[in-house]
């Protein structure tokens, strides 16, 4: 890898990282769905008025209830659910399992007929990636400490629920890439 690759690679990883840190902040303070209200609320005052400007709100508006369901299902319930977990779980095992996304998009994609064309380096990278999550998870859960977990650890019911909740934002961000592939 090349010092420019690593640099960049470094900056998306903390890029990447950031969110589920500043989510882990505000979810000690907020509730889950006041954090999301005010979140799409500033993502709407920002760019609302840049569609306008642009004429591009009234086809929007005229294709209102798809516009309405993908919100429901590719931010609202994943951001709230992301939320919640973010209670339970550290953010750094949010952020991997939310990573994730991309390689069950792929699994989705081949169970529905319609596979990537994938190189043996592809395969390789995605084989070593789920190995790698495997270990880290391995390790976060056999070392995890009350001060993490509370005081049962990975057995306790409020820990697999976030870790549900998790698997839950993974199955509604793969959907939205499935949908829009071509055939």
């Amino acid at each position: 890898m090349t010092r420019r690759g690593f640099i960049l690679f470094a900056l998306l990883s903390v890029g990447w990282g950031i969110p589920y840190l500043l989510i882990k902040i505000a979810v000690r303070e907020l509730d889950p769905a006041m954090l999301v209200l005010a979140r799409m609320g500033l993502a709407a005052l920002i760019l609302l008025p840049i569609a306008g400007a642009k004429g591009e709100l009234g086809p929007v508006l005229r294709r209102w209830r798809p516009l309405l369901a993908f919100t429901v299902a590719e931010m609202i319930v994943p951001q709230f659910l992301l939320g919640t977990a973010e209670q339970r779980l550290p953010s750094a095992t949010t952020g991997l399992l939310v990573a994730a996304v991309p390689l069950a998009g792929v699994g989705v994609a081949f169970l529905l007929g319609r596979p990537e064309r994938l190189t043996g380096m592809n395969w390789l990278g995605i084989a070593l990636t789920l190995w790698l999550i495997a270990l880290y998870l391995m390790m976060v859960f056999s070392l995890a400490t009350t001060t993490v977990y509370g005081s049962s650890g990975w057995n306790s019911m409020a820990t697999r629920r976030a870790s549900a909740r998790l698997e839950t934002v993974t199955v509604c961000w793969v959907q939205y890439p499935v949908e829009i592939s071509p055939r």
